[in-house]
């Protein structure tokens, strides 16, 4: 599929009558996601498609070949190829491109099965819109079945051996100086600040080990128990820096998708896992729109109605 920056050009896009004052630039077509063409005749996506908010004007449909593209009309002085780069290096302003993006597919989501498109996908015009939806069609198709009736879970798995209750300090030399030299007054070998400190950091040690290896074996049967459910599994990039550092070190950062009748049974599932594992955390949330597979889905057999269902993972694709 095109991306924006080879789809919208930087310049030259709006026609000047000369001796006449400019005419308004033409706007730009912001695509939200692809949906299955359900007609004009009162269904729910058409019948309240422009009621869906996010970017520019309200939302409406652009109809090709049993297919239907949500998109709005933008201006070009801000989503053009160079507005968009400038809008991007915002923060602030990209938090809010997502979020009204993002607010869209979800309302229109809970009218239909959607493909939903990348931030930022951006057509010259209409007839580019229908373009894209003619040359991709039969992707298209196989995505929005294959993906009906699921959405996406995401499980996160954290380890923090420092949110490990450490063991009791081991006693001080200095507090028994009753104790004859080298020995206790019971007479064991007695403590000394060297002996103390080497047994703080192999308990130390000790504990950072037993909290991973107690995390592998989270995360192996986080995959064990979503395989009973999930239709596929993606693994994502792991989470770095402030963003996943305040439940300890991102292990486990995956998107499953489940049919939505098992959602929360397979939350519940997925979250008792941590119970009574200390410096181990299992996050999961969701549902959501499944964002994680609208390419995966594009590139896969639709499964027959006899394997169709849960517990049919496919395992091994990567975003």
């Amino acid at each position: 599929m095109n991306t924006p920056d080879q789809i919208v050009p930087t310049d030259g896009l709006s026609p000047t009558a000369h001796g006449d004052a400019p005419a308004p630039p033409a706007p730009l077509v912001y695509v939200y996601a692809i949906a299955v063409d359900g007609g004009g005749g009162g269904g729910g996506l058409s019948q309240h498609v422009h009621t869906l908010g996010g970017l520019g004007d309200p939302p409406r449909l652009i109809r090709h070949e049993g297919l239907a593209a949500i998109v709005a009309d933008v201006p070009q002085d801000t989503f053009s190829s160079d507005a968009l780069k400038e809008q991007l290096e915002s923060l602030e302003r990209l938090e809010a491109l997502a979020r009204a993006h993002h607010g869209c597919i979800e309302a229109a989501a809970s009218l239909t099965t959607l493909l939903p498109l990348r931030l930022t996908t951006v057509y010259v015009d209409d007839a580019g819109v229908a373009a894209m939806l003619s040359e991709n069609a039969p992707a298209f198709r196989q995505a929005l079945e294959l993906l009906t009736g699921q959405v996406e879970l995401g499980v996160k798995i954290f380890a923090d051996p420092e949110a490990v209750p450490a063991s009791p300090a081991p006693t001080s030399g200095r507090e028994r100086t009753d104790a004859p030299s080298g020995g206790t007054a019971d007479g064991r070998i007695g403590s000394s600040p060297g002996r103390d400190y080497l047994k703080r950091r192999r308990a130390q040690r000790t504990r950072h080990a037993d909290t991973y290896r107690v995390a592998g074996v989270v995360a192996q049967r986080a995959v064990d128990t979503a395989a009973g459910y999930a239709t596929a599994h993606i693994p994502h990039r792991l989470q770095q820096g402030a963003l996943g550092a305040a439940r300890g070190e991102n292990l486990v950062n995956d998107a499953y998708l489940v049919p939505a009748q098992f959602i929360d049974e397979l939350a519940a599932a997925l979250e008792e896992l941590a119970d009574g594992t200390p410096g181990v955390a299992i996050e999961v949330t969701g549902p959501w729109v499944p964002y994680s597979f609208t390419e995966w889905a594009q590139t896969q057999s639709v499964p027959t109605q006899a394997t169709a269902g849960a517990g049919r993972l496919r395992q091994g694709d990567s975003a």
